[in-house]
């Protein structure tokens, strides 16, 4: 419906002038082209206005920065709704739009998806009913780029893992301020009649500006019509799995900026001239163990390509045939936890990391601060081409660089 029937409608009847106003203001935000995803776990201030933004949801609203005004997607019910559809507990219908946050929305999508299945809209759309919001040559912008969106967020590429290697402070801004604890010591045999000294602990705070990775899809008129296959679906996929391909990458080059533990060490699986291993490997990880909590922190983590986790449990210095039969070679990506010589510890395999150090660390010292995710689509009508892009602010940082240390050269 156009801005003058609407206003025309206005016009004849007086008693409809909210209901059409309303219904304008709601076709308007359907031509939205762009959404924001708050990846926050717990509710949080975001925004220009610093409003109350419901966690690991879609909003409309803001061009250059996110109002977060309009919730519209659940992405923690879409998690949920998945899962529960993968159990048989829901059918596939209620699966896809249990997540839209109102009815309206709600019935929006419905009637949209209608036409693009059917080629119309379901019987009871309140929405084609009444004045024929959605028009079968005209899909609604805020729809397609919501959907969109949830499917970028949606990629699981099992194939990645190192942003489960560190703690995660996700925020709707795109600066993020860290609270960093010094403590302080007890007096200690303090004399008869003598008062302690006065101590304290203190907060240092340090903000972190977060920058964007992106991703450009376009995809010509051509390009769709030659495949029988959704180029758009595809391209999306290869976005999100991009996205996460950086962020993971990241995270491998920044845990290798810690500093180096102290001591000389060498290849764990290298012989000595009389048949048996040079190195201890278990005792190699505890130098760097050791640092760490000399500094006051938990080693509980270490992160390295499959190659050296491998190394290391063929290290014979661990016992006959290294750990034996009790833990299996791993290549590609894995999380192996309750290791024999490493009671405590996480071990975290990644393929990105150097093949030929290992990463020792308290989880808490490395950060990776998720900001939000933006997807925003154009048309290219001179081209004759569809656009979708999407932006997805982040940081990875070390922390507390006491609380890390890498062991070098243990795999050659």
């Amino acid at each position: 419906m156009s801005t003058n029937e609407i206003i025309s409608n206005n016009n004849n009847n007086n008693s409809n002038n909210r209901h059409w106003a309303d219904e304008y203001f709601f076709i308007k935000k359907l031509e939205t082209p762009a959404a924001w995803y708050n990846p926050a776990t717990k509710w949080d201030k975001g925004g220009p206005d610093s409003v109350r933004v419901q966690p690991q949801t879609i909003y409309l609203g803001g061009e250059e920065q996110p109002t977060w005004e309009e919730p519209v997607y659940d992405v923690a019910k879409l998690n949920r709704a998945k899962e529960a559809y993968r159990k048989g507990s829901i059918n596939q219908d209620q699966a896809q739009y249990s997540p839209w946050i109102s009815t309206e929305w709600e019935e929006v999508a419905k009637d949209w998806f209608n036409i693009q299945k059917y080629g119309k809209p379901y019987a009871n759309s309140p929405f084609r009913s009444a004045s024929g919001v959605i028009q079968s040559t005209d899909g609604p912008a805020a729809i397609n780029v919501i959907q969109v969106l949830a499917e970028v967020l949606g990629i699981d590429n099992r194939n990645l893992i190192l942003d489960q290697a560190v703690t995660t402070a996700a925020t709707p801004n795109i600066v993020l301020s860290v609270d960093q604890w010094s403590g302080f010591g007890a007096s200690v045999d303090v004399g008869e009649g003598v008062e302690p000294l006065t101590k304290k602990g203190a907060f240092t705070r340090t903000e972190y500006a977060l920058k964007k990775d992106a991703i450009h899809i376009g995809v010509t008129d051509e390009g769709q019509m030659r495949f029988d296959r959704d180029m758009y679906a595809q391209n999306i996929r290869q976005g999100g799995q991009a996205l996460r391909i950086a962020k993971n990458q990241k995270i491998a080059t920044e845990l290798e900026t810690a500093t180096n533990a102290t001591g000389t060490f060498g290849d764990w699986l290298a012989f000595s001239a009389g048949g048996n291993r040079t190195r201890d490997a278990a005792r190699d990880i505890f130098k760097g163990a050791a640092e760490i909590e000399a500094n006051g922190g938990i080693p509980n983590t270490v992160a390295s390509h499959s190659r050296v986790f491998n190394d290391f449990i063929a290290n014979t210095q661990l016992g006959p045939g290294g750990f034996g039969s009790s833990v299996e070679q791993k290549f590609g990506t894995n999380i192996v936890t309750n290791l024999p010589q490493l009671s405590g510890f996480t071990w975290y395999i990644d393929n990105f990391k150097t093949a030929t150090l290992a990463t020792v660390y308290d989880k808490s010292a490395v950060l990776l601060m998720q900001g939000p995710t933006k997807v925003e689509q154009y048309r290219d009508s001179k081209k004759g081409l569809n656009g979708y892009i999407a932006r997805d602010w982040n940081a990875v940082k070390i922390i507390d660089g006491t609380r890390i240390r890498n062991i070098p050269g243990v795999s050659a």
